[in-house]
């Protein structure tokens, strides 16, 4: 809202009428003691004219809108603030008194203004406007000293959200930039779908034998020791896996697939980021090429695809992979 205006106001400002208007009851120009016109504030301003000498009532008084002066002569409109106009006489006093008037401009600019002890609702839009950056301080004063305080500020073309001392001094950190082209910068971490750990960063598999298979009768052993990495990073709806394993042994019936349980209890239904994912195998002698398929929602299965021999065999093998999943 607009800020409130109020009259002016000067002390002492009083002053007897020279010149009376004409006709008394009705006339809008008077006259006051010779050089006391300065005494008077800037225009406009309200001002109670009445019998000197006697106390003022509805009677005897008059209240007046000083709407210019030149000098020694106020011109004024007559009967303000529900008073009456009287005849105005040579020797009547005139003053900027406190009138109904100045109490009520005081009480009224305080309606829709922002209160600082009790919560405010605005109905419009609001602006905070300065040159240079304008912003908003949040400061929570149960912290320890210096990490109270949160500013949003528009800088240079880039909204901020920044951590502030106490004294607004110095800038502590920066976790948000919002620029006009669009760009977001994060300052650190960025948690996604109430996840735990920060979005892109590696989550290490803990290892569990039952996590590898083989397929029909072949079994697949793998310890701890065998399992050079196992780790996988979740960014939306997208897992990037990353296993490694060297000499883990086979042994059974020929078969031609492995079983991965997919980690951290996720499920696949969407398949995989971009077509085939090739494997690098290696079955104890030869470097095979193997593909990862999806194998019911939890698991994937590594298939042989060598032309020369599809099949699994007994010994020691290798497996290598990164692998995106779709969740």
């Amino acid at each position: 809202m607009p800020a409130p205006t109020f009259d002016a106001h000067r002390n002492l400002a009083v002053s007897s009428i020279a010149v009376a208007p004409s006709p008394a009851t009705s006339g809008t120009s008077i006259t006051v003691g010779s050089g006391e016109g300065a005494r008077f504030p800037a225009v406009p301003f309200n001002a109670t004219i009445g019998q000197p000498a006697a106390l003022l009532t509805p009677l005897n008084a008059e209240i007046v809108r000083v709407t210019a002066v030149s000098g020694d002569v106020f011109t004024i409109t007559r009967a303000q603030e529900g008073t009456a106009a009287r005849s105005i006489a040579v020797g009547d006093l005139i003053g900027a008194t406190i009138t109904s008037k100045v109490i009520t401009d005081i009480e009224g600019a305080f309606t829709g203004v922002a209160r600082t002890d009790l919560p405010n609702v605005y109905t419009q839009a609001q602006t905070i406007q300065a040159a240079g950056a304008p912003s908003l301080y949040f400061s929570d004063t149960a912290q320890v000293p210096n990490s109270r305080v949160f500013q949003l500020a528009d800088y240079s073309q880039t909204f901020l959200i920044q951590a502030m001392n106490d004294a607004l001094s110095a800038v502590i950190s920066t976790p948000l930039a919002l620029t006009r082209a669009g760009d977001a910068q994060i300052w650190r971490d960025v948690y996604e779908k109430q996840r735990t750990t920060p979005l892109g960063h590696w989550i290490t598999v803990p290892f569990n034998a039952s996590n590898f298979a083989g397929a029909g009768s072949m079994v697949w052993t793998v310890t701890a020791g065998q399992v050079a990495f196992n780790a996988y990073t979740l960014i939306g709806k997208t897992m990037i896996w990353q296993l490694g394993i060297a000499g883990s042994s086979l042994s059974g019936t020929a078969a031609t697939s492995l079983l991965l349980t997919i980690p951290g209890g996720l499920n696949s239904s969407g398949g995989f980021g971009q077509g085939t994912t090739f494997v690098r195998f290696y079955d104890g002698s030869t470097w095979k090429v193997a593909y990862a398929g999806l194998y019911g929602p939890t698991q994937i299965s590594v298939m042989i695809i060598d032309g020369s021999s599809m099949t699994l065999n007994s010994g020691s093998t290798y497996l290598y992979f990164t692998l995106p999943l779709m969740l």
